[in-house]
């Protein structure tokens, strides 16, 4: 699953880069929406990971403020505010985590067993559950983003290191103009 996840994003990538451009691409929210997919998936199964652009941007602001100083998180009722609107974000995501909640509870089918059910199974109430959710999504993804944008970015000020992943890359998926293979060396179509 990571890896056809991982060939998805590379086959985007590959096929919205200008040609041969050498356009420079951020590769931080690629990078991000693939191992919160991949989380999402894992975790909950696809009808949640189809969600992803959804829950990534509703996790923005409440990274943010998880980071900002310790004054910004005091608590206070001022509206308008970043604190304002990481309730508003929070209380968007329990939504959604209610619907999938809701639709498991009816019955209607995932792929296979995942962490979702097996809370469901455990007793935890609806909010613990909700908070468990919420926790693993946020440590499951961001961290791991972070990471790999970290170690792309001292790779790219390392240039021998940068020239042997370019080389791989090219190895494996070909270079901008050429069609990308899969990691079971089939090209992407």
């Amino acid at each position: 699953m990571i890896l056809d996840r991982a060939d998805a994003a590379i086959e985007q990538l590959v096929t919205e880069l200008p040609g041969d451009s050498g356009a420079t691409v951020d590769m931080y929210p690629t990078g991000r929406r693939l191992i919160l997919g991949i989380t999402l998936r894992a975790f909950f199964g696809d009808r949640f990971a189809a969600r992803v652009d959804e829950l990534g941007d509703l996790y923005v602001r409440p990274q943010r403020f998880i980071e900002a100083p310790a004054a910004p998180q005091l608590p206070h009722p001022i509206p308008f505010t970043l604190r304002a609107e990481v309730r508003a974000d929070c209380r968007a995501i329990d939504r959604l985590i209610d619907d999938e909640i809701a639709a498991r509870r009816r019955g209607s089918p995932v792929e296979a067993a995942d962490v979702l059910d097996a809370y469901l199974d455990s007793g935890l109430s609806e909010a613990e559950i909700r908070d468990q959710v919420r926790s693993l999504i946020g440590a499951g993804y961001d961290t791991t983003a972070a990471t790999f944008a970290w170690m792309m970015l001292r790779a790219a000020h390392t240039p021998d290191v940068w020239a042997r992943l370019r080389d791989e890359a090219d190895d494996v998926l070909g270079t901008i103009n050429q069609q990308p293979a899969k990691h079971d060396g089939t090209t992407l179509t």
